[in-house]
């Protein structure tokens, strides 16, 4: 029996192929089991960065300076607790939010007049113009640290 090329690279190709499948479904064992056995909490622990560890530092210090625990508790309620609120609001507005609420009053801004509807507030609590933009950024890295 006489073999083509075609046949003789066909088979080449086909063992070259099946080989290739057979280390790709090692590698993406290899791959699933180190996930398995991966411990995400130590891994977001120890990649904070020192700056950003620094940042909430800061942020707590303000937070207590401030009184802001007067009124808020870091886990409040749920659903509603005020870490992730840098995901529910953009950042310009918290941070008018937090100098002078007053400001988003009048513009009668929707989101400050329902958060004031839902905590039966009807007065602008949050006057805090001493602080600049980097403090009050640090107080949102300490409430959102958990």
């Amino acid at each position: 029996m006489k073999l083509s090329g075609n046949v003789i690279l066909g088979s080449i190709l086909s063992v070259v192929i099946a080989l290739m499948i057979v280390w790709v479904v090692q590698i993406e064992t290899t791959i699933d089991s180190d996930v398995n056995n991966y411990d995400f909490k130590k891994e977001k622990i120890t990649t904070v960065s020192n700056s950003l560890k620094l940042s909430m530092e800061r942020g707590e210090k303000l937070w207590r300076e401030n009184g802001c625990t007067n009124c808020h508790k870091i886990h409040a309620r749920d659903g509603h607790s005020l870490p992730g609120v840098k995901d529910r609001y953009p950042k310009k507005w918290l941070v008018q939010y937090i100098k002078n609420e007053k400001v988003l009053i009048d513009q009668k801004d929707v989101d400050v007049l329902a958060l004031n509807a839902e905590w039966n507030s009807n007065k602008s609590e949050h006057k805090n113009s001493h602080l600049a933009e980097q403090d009050i950024y640090d107080i949102l890295n300490y409430i959102n640290r958990k």
